[in-house]
């Protein structure tokens, strides 16, 4: 016998099949089902025209769906690589390069619930102003109104306006200033961060939210950040565009519905 994990996993699917594998929640799957699962997944891995040793990034979330993931590539006889949400720009372009990714799985919403746009940039201010002292940049947070929320996925909130804060502080000159803010209308809860790039070139606004494009001549990270930023507002049902202050910076806006108050 192979001794490789899939191998091992098959084996056991095979004596106990009716027994627990794997739980999240109130989601069980037995030896048989984990096994099945992961069988089909891998299949339409191979039927990609992956091959054995090929990189599978794996962007999910802890709990079964991750594990299945798992086991599949293990079956192809490929490679599992993980993938965490709160990578930033610059970390998942290390990963994702030095690890020759050939494909990507990736989850979609999993928690939205209800969220304060106060709290969630109160819990962000703390890293952040860390990550701004290191990178000899200002920061500013202001948030005043308590009674703002939103229906989101906080993880993946949180990842966005990490990414945003991250290409802020980045790109933004050295003893600059970076504002993250929160306000709203009626109906929409807004969350900005503004910084001191020296603004965009005319017409390249959009072009920010491509995969690889980058905001200036460093060469560092691929402008991931960015677009996975705006994929996760957008997953939450919100909007994420930027406007240009030549000669001076951008601003970053994310609108979301506004939840009625309590």
């Amino acid at each position: 016998m192979e001794m490789q994990w899939a191998t091992v996993w098959e084996s056991v699917a095979g004596v106990i099949p009716d027994s627990p594998a794997v739980t999240n929640g109130d989601t069980t799957r037995t030896w048989a089902e984990y096994e099945q699962r992961a069988a089909r997944i891998a299949a339409g891995l191979v039927a990609t025209g992956l091959e054995p040793g090929a990189r599978v990034a794996l962007c999910l979330y802890n709990g079964n769906e991750y594990l299945e993931a798992q086991f599949a590539t293990f079956k192809m006889r490929g490679v599992p690589i993980n993938v965490n949400y709160r990578y930033l720009d610059d970390e998942l372009w290390y990963l994702l390069d030095n690890s020759d990714t050939e494909t990507r799985l990736e989850s979609g919403i999993r928690n939205r619930q209800r969220i304060s746009t106060f709290g969630l940039v109160e819990d962000l201010e703390i890293e952040a102003s860390l990550d701004a002292n290191a990178r000899g940049v200002e920061l500013t947070v202001t948030a005043n109104e308590r009674d703002i929320d939103v229906d989101a996925d906080p993880q993946l909130l949180s990842a966005a306006v990490s990414n945003l804060l991250q290409n802020a502080f980045k790109f933004s000159r050295p003893g600059g200033h970076v504002s993250l803010r929160t306000s709203s209308t009626t109906d929409r809860a807004l969350i900005e961060v503004e910084d001191e790039c020296g603004g965009l070139p005319p017409g390249t606004a959009e072009e920010l939210f491509r995969p690889f494009e980058r905001r200036s001549a460093d060469r560092n990270g691929l402008g991931l950040g960015l677009s996975l930023s705006r994929r996760s507002v957008e997953a939450n049902g919100g909007k994420l565009r930027v406007r240009d202050l030549p000669g001076k910076g951008c601003i970053f806006t994310i609108e979301l519905p506004r939840l009625p108050p309590l």
